[in-house]
């Protein structure tokens, strides 16, 4: 700050804050790092764990990026390596959280596809400064790839406190390590625009309508090579109950849209799944009168099925769950998972709704969507059981339809 005296005022000259200089391959390298390909990195995981992409016996395990997991992978033991890659997530919105997903940047061989990691950064309001389309570089060493579900990322050693859940990586949420493990690249204004696979139910793959039972050594690599990339599937349906007879993956128990609440924490923490319209009948018949036996499940923030449950629990404190909603494009099915803290979480869910004059809403049936555009990733039980494709939202702005009969 620069002040001068000016007849008898005083004027306050703030400094420029200095423009951050985004980094390069070179920087990286002149450091001694070798960037690698995301793909080279899962493969870490995989040496140690053959069967990560189709078995629960890795689940909430971890591999440490070490001498030892790199000289079973058949790499250099002594080598630091980096991946270099393009922001796809964005936690603006509230459904993406403490965490980024990469697609792969780097210099990939002719013909190979780049695959994506989530990268378990322990901050919120990262929108400011890591925005989708961005290059980011990780350094990895001493970082531990972790599988949860079928879902591989990298953060730090996971520290367990007792009575916790143990996971199989942590957050990396020490500022100084942030600093020097992120470094920021070239920011750009968009994601170009193929970095989205887009899907219609002309070309959906088999391998995303297939029960990972039956599945193929080809369908299971390329299952793992999509996980986490950003996909438009076009020409989607929403699904009000169950999917249709046959689908792999889902039964006639399998109804949607449903919530669930988490009651307790950590390893203590029971479950307990709602399908939407039943909660939202038993609380309309007790609010009218029809009924008077108070509900024992949530009351929901509106009377209408919504991304996510966002209400009040019987003593009267709020409470927010993720919800499930289901959609289908040709054979495929796909569950879109949006947590209660998101910033859409109350929006109606693209259903075709009949609203009365004293603002009395009913559910009439599906509703075709233009687009979703969204996170794929994976859900399993945790024996392995139960697999479904889900998508992880960026912001509710990326379903596209006709919003004009919606309810608020």
């Amino acid at each position: 700050m620069v002040c001068s005296a000016i007849l008898a005022g005083c004027t306050e000259q703030f400094d420029t804050p200095p423009v951050r200089e985004a980094v390069t391959d070179a920087d990286i390298t002149g450091e001694g790092y070798k960037i690698v390909s995301i793909r080279s990195v899962k493969k870490i995981f995989e040496k140690a764990y053959p069967d990560y992409t189709s078995g629960s016996v890795s689940f909430n395990k971890g591999v440490k990026i070490d001498e030892k997991s790199l000289e079973a992978a058949g790499m250099d033991k002594n080598s630091l390596i980096a991946i270099k890659g393009r922001v796809i997530s964005t936690d603006y919105f509230g459904n993406v959280y403490r965490t980024i997903y990469l697609l792969d940047a780097s210099d990939l061989p002719e013909g190979e596809e780049p695959e994506v990691i989530e990268v378990k950064i322990g901050l919120s309001g990262m929108f400011a400064d890591y925005q989708p389309g961005d290059i980011l570089y990780v350094k990895t060493n001493g970082l531990v790839i972790g599988n949860y579900r079928f879902n591989l990322s990298l953060g730090s050693v996971f520290q367990a406190l007792e009575g916790a859940n143990v996971y199989a990586n942590g957050y990396i949420d020490l500022k100084s390590e942030i600093i020097d493990r992120v470094k920021q690249g070239k920011k750009n204004s968009e994601l170009p625009p193929i970095d989205t696979l887009v899907f219609n139910a002309s070309n959906i793959p088999d391998y995303l309508n297939v029960d990972i039972r039956d599945a193929s050594p080809a369908q299971m690599a390329a299952i793992a090579s999509i996980t986490g990339r950003l996909v438009r599937f076009e020409g989607m349906t929403s699904v009000l109950g169950t999917a249709k007879p046959g689908t792999p993956g889902y039964s006639n128990t399998d109804i949607y849209p449903s919530f669930l609440e988490q009651i307790g924490s950590g390893v203590h923490a029971v479950y307990q799944n709602y399908l939407f319209m039943d909660v939202i009948n038993e609380w309309k018949a007790y609010d009218s009168g029809e009924s008077d036996v108070m509900p024992a499940s949530p009351r929901p923030g509106k009377m209408f099925p919504t991304w996510a449950f966002n209400g009040v629990l019987e003593n009267g404190l709020k409470a927010s769950y993720y919800g499930s909603a289901l959609f289908s494009v040709g054979p495929a099915h796909f569950v879109v998972r949006s947590s209660g803290y998101s910033n859409f979480s109350l929006e109606a869910l693209p259903f075709e709704y009949e609203i009365s004059g004293d603002g009395n809403v009913t559910v009439k049936g599906n509703k075709d969507v233009d687009s979703i555009t969204g996170i794929i990733t994976r859900y399993a039980s945790s024996s392995g059981g139960y697999h479904k494709f889900q998508i992880l939202l960026n912001s509710s702005r990326d379903v596209v339809y006709d919003r004009s009969g919606n309810p608020r």
